[in-house]
């Protein structure tokens, strides 16, 4: 007798059968949340990933991840305006100097290629106050293929896309007292 027909004779082992795999499916059911959780922490929110650091030409996303990013200051080697300057005419950020990483710096007209960046620095009076960071992190020409970060005092802007930064910046290029393209006012060379 085969054992598919054993079980389909002896109904109370069949019973048993079941019973012991759903008590058991039900034992390893604790470890689900746990796997959400690990990959939720090795995925990130969507803002940023707990490994992602930036390197000297690339800024990080992720509030902490550009603070510390910031700190270390790698974005003064980048090429620099000469020194800060009252805001332009349609500029929102007050006195600022702005920084363009290479791939900035060196782009032609049209899109920018992924990983060009700029670093604004936000004055109040002759101390730096804040920061305006721009990275195009995905190919195309939309507000939603840039992050925006710009701290200002305790209020802090982040995301891909964010809507008051993409507001403005969407703007450059359009005419003559917009100067710019692709999102971007400003590119230092």
């Amino acid at each position: 007798m085969g054992p598919l027909l054993y079980f389909t004779s002896n109904r109370s082992s069949v019973e048993n059968v079941w019973a012991h795999m759903r008590k058991s499916y039900r034992s390893r059911l604790w470890i689900l949340p746990l796997v959400a959780a690990a990959l939720s922490w090795a995925c990130g929110n969507g803002s940023s990933s707990p490994s992602d650091s930036g390197d000297p030409q690339t800024p990080p996303t992720g509030r902490a991840n550009v603070e510390a990013w910031l700190a270390k200051r790698f974005y003064q080697m980048w090429t620099c305006e000469p020194q800060a300057h009252p805001a332009r005419p349609f500029g929102a950020h007050g006195q600022n100097r702005v920084c363009s990483n290479d791939l900035l710096s060196s782009a032609g007209p049209g899109e920018f290629p992924v990983g060009a960046a700029s670093v604004k620095e936000i004055y109040g009076g002759s101390q730096i106050s804040g920061y305006a960071v721009s990275l195009h992190n995905a190919p195309g020409i939309a507000g939603n293929t840039w992050y925006w970060y710009e701290r200002v005092g305790s209020g802090t802007t982040a995301g891909e896309g964010a809507s008051v930064c993409v507001g403005c910046h969407q703007q450059a290029g359009i005419d003559s007292e917009h100067p710019g393209h692709d999102f971007v006012y400003t590119q230092v060379r």
